[in-house]
């Protein structure tokens, strides 16, 4: 081998030899075969390092390729699977709709088998129902009959016994026998005569020339410069009013409910349904309470007294004249002993009717709620309130005011009320009745036994006074009865038949002119202004009465505006004034806000709003615990008015229809008008590494806004009095800075707010994101914040991010469009996050950045 290896590299017969043990060699051929040597072991690890290197990489490439297979085995089968899943929910659905669709027909059909089986039963019922009325009203019509005949027997026995005595003593008499039988065939013409005496309504109410409603007499002080010049009406004639005719299929629909048919059957002790002179002896209808029984008959006699079909007491004609509505000084009072007694009455009474006492009655109608009180006793004692003289209103009112108080004598009142027109021959006392069923009708409507007759009696009635009976009934049927008697207005709207303007007055002191009626709410009032003008968020305006030195809320529900002009006459009563001299006013006000109030929403509604508060200021309404409020007020209408170039002169000309007179007295306008704008100027906008800071003069912090809040920044340069920076935050309130600086600190915040945007990883949803079967979806809920997990640089560059729901722990991808980056480095509070109420405004004015 040596042989070998020497004779190939150093070449045979060279100088080397070989002994027995070992080789000679020369240096350098030494030192070539150790080159050699190491050469070869060099190429022999190679080879080996070369082959082992192979076998591992061989080793991974089977072992990933076997995971690759395996992996995808897998992705088919979650695939297989997920396929097979929806189609199994596919005929899941699929066999619901089916299910659903045989359950719906079932039920139709079985609710179509109920109907008709309750129309059967209920057709049924009614048929008892009917025989059993039909043999009701035989038995009536039987005795009634019977009664009517028995009653004829007499008459015609007593006038044969009559007869014959005048044969026997008085034969010329017997030629003058048919002279009254002539008024009965005028008697059934004259039955509607038409109401055409104007002359007579103007004799009996006395009217003054019409004015709008709301413009007599001085305004209250507070309002004085709300007041508008008075405007009037002209006068109208009763027989100029054109007659409305009354639909033709109602008629006919209510052609058996005729008042003697209603009369007939429910009239008690043989009353009829004509036309009488003299006192009842018991009511028209059955009263289960005495108490009621004794007020029908008082009732009674009073409308006698204002048909004219009885005298006035001795005392009335004695001590004064006939008038509408006297003051409290010439209204008859009772004998002293009639009061007296009433200590003692009370103790025997019988009832507490105190819950049904008006808002604020009348005289007549608190002394109505006494008498019913106390019992039977006070309408049979001497001083009893019908025996005493009382003028045209306050009769009504003493009649109105019993139907009030007391639900069960309105078809009793109205009863007697049909009665007396009926068969009536005198043309004035017919007039009255007339009048008087108006005005009880824009009070309270019968009962629904009644309705019907009463439509039927009010249509066949004058063609003046039938369209207009008929319409009063309906408003007052839809809108509620009354709490307070007529008033004098309406009495001057019977007279006419028309409506009754009122003047209602805005915060701006515009004067609006409304129509209303009895019936009329303050809703419908309301909700009339708002149309007029235009107003669409009309929530929270209410309808407001003045009146002397008091002022009161109508609301904006079902309170009948009526009612309040009532209480507002019964203010001047007591004051000694005629009603008609009420200096009472109607305002248009914002009374509350709601939760969801926006002042942007409606531009007329923030206008009244802004002019109520100024109004309130300078009238001494609204008071301010401290005058730095009343200073920042101030200065905010100072910059609505001026704007940015507020002066003093300009301010010192403005402040005197602000400030309440007496407080503008205490200093001088000079001060006024430096305490003014120097509160224009007193706000410091600070920008540092946190936010926006919002300083007073002192330094001390008014509002902070940190760079998550900011949502925006816009700026105008060309907007009139300087540079203007409006400023949108993340609960959606704006902030609006004029300051010569705007351009500078938008730009500054602008660049902190893009810097932070591009290093923050927390982003809020924008929109809702449900679950689908994809997995790899995130879903979310608007608001939520979730983590995100991308390069830097900012969100918009993206269309998916891999983000985390912090609420649920999920993780998947979420669509860029629909996050909206949080400009901060650290995680954002749940109170930052959650919708809160705005904050304070700032006050406005020049900011010194």
């Amino acid at each position: 081998m040596t042989l070998r290896i020497a004779d190939a590299w150093l070449g045979t017969d060279r100088d080397w030899k070989v002994g027995k043990t070992k080789i000679f060699l020369k240096e350098h051929q030494d030192a070539l075969l150790e080159v050699q040597r190491s050469q070869a072991l060099e190429t022999a690890a190679v080879s080996i390092q070369r082959v082992l290197r192979g076998y591992k990489h061989r080793r991974e490439f089977l072992r990933q390729r076997q995971a690759a297979l395996s992996l995808q085995a897998v992705w088919r089968g979650r695939r297989a699977r997920r396929d097979f899943k929806l189609i199994l929910l596919g005929f899941e659905r699929l066999q619901a709709m089916a299910r659903s669709h045989l359950l719906t027909r079932q039920y139709q059909a079985a609710r179509q088998r109920v109907v008709q089986l309750q129309a059967r039963c209920r057709g049924y019922l009614v048929r008892q129902q009917v025989q059993a009325r039909r043999r009701a009203v035989v038995v009536i019509q039987a005795h009634a009959r019977g009664m009517a005949a028995r009653r004829n027997f007499r008459q015609q026995k007593a006038n044969v016994g009559d007869h014959c005595l005048r044969e026997q003593g008085l034969p010329a008499t017997a030629n003058q026998q048919p002279g009254p039988r002539a008024p009965a065939a005028r008697k059934r013409k004259s039955i509607y005569d038409t109401v055409t005496d104007t002359q007579m309504v103007e004799q009996v109410f006395g009217f003054l020339p019409s004015m709008i409603g709301g413009q007599e007499g001085q305004a209250p002080s507070c309002f004085e410069d709300l007041e508008t010049k008075t405007r009037q009406l002209p006068e109208v004639d009763l027989d100029a009013v054109p007659a409305v005719d009354e639909p033709e299929d109602d008629r006919d629909g209510l052609a058996e409910y005729s008042f003697p048919k209603f009369a007939a059957t429910y009239f008690q002790k043989s009353a009829t349904h004509t036309h009488v002179r003299k006192p009842l002896r018991y009511p028209l209808l059955y009263h289960e309470d005495d108490a009621d029984c004794s007020a029908a008959l008082a009732v009674w006699s009073v409308i006698l007294r204002f048909m004219g079909d009885l005298p006035e007491p001795v005392l009335f004609a004695r001590t004064r004249p006939a008038q509408d509505t006297p003051g409290r000084e010439g209204s008859a009072r009772p004998p002293q002993h009639g009061s007296a007694q009433r200590p003692s009455l009370r103790d025997r009474r019988t009832k507490d009717i105190s819950s049904m006492k008006l808002k604020r009655s009348s005289q007549i109608t608190g002394q109505v709620a006494s008498q019913l009180s106390i019992g039977e006793e006070a309408f049979e004692s001497e001083g009893s309130l019908s025996d005493r003289p009382m003028s045209n209103l306050e009769k009504v009112h003493f009649i109105v005011s019993h139907a009030l108080l007391q639900p069960s004598l309105r078809d009793e009142i109205y009863c007697q009320i049909c009665k007396q027109l009926s068969e009536n021959l005198k043309t004035s006392s017919l007039a009255r009745g007339w009048i008087l069923l108006s005005l009880c009708l824009g009070c309270f409507p019968p009962s629904e036994r009644f309705m019907k007759y009463l439509l039927n009696f009010i249509g066949e009635g004058p063609a003046g006074y039938g369209p207009f009976c008929a319409e009063r009934l309906r408003r007052t049927y839809a809108n509620g009865v009354r709490t307070e008697p007529p008033t004098w207005l309406e009495l001057q709207a019977v007279k006419s038949r028309k409506h009754i303007p009122v003047h209602v007055i805005l915060a701006t002191g515009q004067s609006l002119t409304v129509t209303v009626d009895s019936a009329s709410t303050s809703q419908e009032v309301c909700l009339h202004i708002a149309l007029q003008q235009g107003l669409r968020d009309h929530l929270g305006f209410s309808l407001q009465v003045a009146v002397y030195d008091k002022f009161w809320s109508l609301g904006s529900g079902r309170d009948h505006v009526m009612d309040a002009i009532g209480q507002c006459e019964q203010l001047a009563r007591e004051r000694g004034e005629s009603e008609r001299q009420s200096p009472w006013r109607l305002y248009f006000r914002k009374e509350f806000f709601s939760p969801w109030h926006d002042p942007q929403e409606d531009a007329v509604s923030t206008e009244l709003i802004y002019r109520q508060v100024l109004h309130g200021v300078w009238s001494g309404e609204y008071s301010f615990e401290r005058e730095e409020e009343l200073v920042e007020l101030l200065a905010r209408h100072c910059y609505v008015q001026l704007g940015a170039s507020v002066g003093r002169e300009a301010v010192q000309g403005l402040l005197p229809s602000c400030v309440p007179p007496k407080l503008y007295r205490t200093k001088p306008p000079e001060q006024w008008a430096g305490l003014v704008t120097a509160a224009l100027a007193q706000l410091v906008l600070a920008v540092n590494w946190k936010g926006l800071f919002f300083l007073d003069q002192r330094e001390r912090p008014l509002l902070e806004l940190s760079f998550p809040e900011i949502m925006s920044l816009v700026t105008n340069r060309e907007a009139r009095g300087g540079q203007r920076l409006l400023l949108s935050t993340l609960h959606e309130e704006e902030y609006e800075f004029m300051s010569p600086s705007s351009v500078a600190i938008a730009e500054l915040v602008a660049v902190f707010l893009e810097g932070l945007k591009e290093r923050s990883v927390f982003a809020m949803a924008l929109e809702d994101q449900k679950a689908t079967g994809d997995a790899a979806l995130l879903p979310f809920k608007k608001g939520d914040l979730l983590i995100l997990t991308k390069s830097q640089g900012p969100l918009a560059a993206e269309d998916w991010v891999q983000g985390q729901n912090d609420r649920t722990g999920r993780t998947g991808l979420v669509l860029a469009a629909c996050l909206y980056a949080i400009p901060t480095l650290t995680k954002p509070s749940a109170q930052l996050l959650r919708p809160s109420t705005p904050r304070p405004e700032p006050a406005p004015g020049r900011h010194d950045p």
